[in-house]
């Protein structure tokens, strides 16, 4: 396993300057939260790069700024939205490939979509497929007020696309916020997990740096450990959920630890 901070702990300073501070704290593992058009740009994404080799940091995964359009373009009525905001996403696919990375992160649809669940999946499954094409892992992450946030909906999900399909991403935070733990998407859709957000909590905040809150984080971890889970744990907080940038290498240090 591999442990790391994404670089939305440090909204809203720019991408480039996010990724630079990870460097710095000497984070080595990153998942990059892009917040425009002309950061899909290859120049762009080449000096992204150069920054993330600079301090030999691994990008690990990618976060679209249109995950707030995937709803409306993507689990669409009007099929044409739906096939250019797929043509669309093959530009994050194609970030990857220059960053190194490997997995997109995917919101989906809201619950109260205009288009029957298996339409979703249908949807879901062509970018998916699209998505391998070019060596990527498009994951679908549990989001609170999206149908995500349902684990029989992604156990639904999961028996229809299969299991080279369907992965996920697991959000600790999503989990709480969805009135779910994070243990029950991994009880039901573990083997599918391939990528995890997380953070801790207490009774009264739902978003905290780990170590900081409640949250048995060490149960959570030995039971993944179980489904010989190799892949990322990124930290991602909000800005305002953690004091300082020590609170934010340290819980990376805390999860590595447990």
């Amino acid at each position: 396993m591999n442990f790391g901070a994404s670089i939305a702990c440090f909204y809203p300073i720019s991408t480039e300057e996010a990724l630079e501070k990870v460097g710095k704290l000497g984070i080595k593992n990153t998942e990059i939260f892009f917040n425009t058009f002309s950061e899909l740009e290859t120049g762009y994404l080449k000096g992204l790069r150069k920054i993330a080799d600079e301090y030999g940091v691994t990008i690990r995964s990618i976060h679209p700024f249109s995950s707030f359009a995937e709803n409306y373009m993507i689990f669409t009525s009007y099929e044409r939205r739906f096939n250019d905001m797929a043509e669309f996403y093959k530009k994050y696919y194609e970030a990857c490939n220059i960053l190194g990375a490997d997995i997109v992160v995917f919101h989906g649809a809201r619950d109260k979509s205009t288009i029957s669940d298996e339409a979703k999946f249908e949807r879901f499954g062509t970018m998916a497929g699209q998505a391998r094409k070019y060596g990527v892992t498009l994951a679908q992450e549990n989001v609170v007020d999206f149908c995500s946030q349902h684990p029989d909906f992604l156990i639904r999900m999961k028996k229809y696309l299969g299991d080279d399909l369907f992965k996920m991403v697991l959000d600790t935070k999503q989990a709480l916020r969805s009135g779910h733990t994070a243990m029950e998407f991994v009880s039901e859709l573990g083997e599918s997990i391939t990528h995890i957000h997380v953070s801790d909590s207490d009774e009264s905040h739902d978003c905290l740096a780990p170590g900081k809150g409640t949250s048995d984080l060490l149960s959570l971890k030995n039971e993944i450990k179980k489904l010989n889970y190799h892949r990322s744990w990124i930290v991602e907080l909000y800005n305002h959920s953690y004091d300082n940038d020590d609170d934010v290498v340290e819980g990376v240090r805390y999860v590595e630890n447990l």
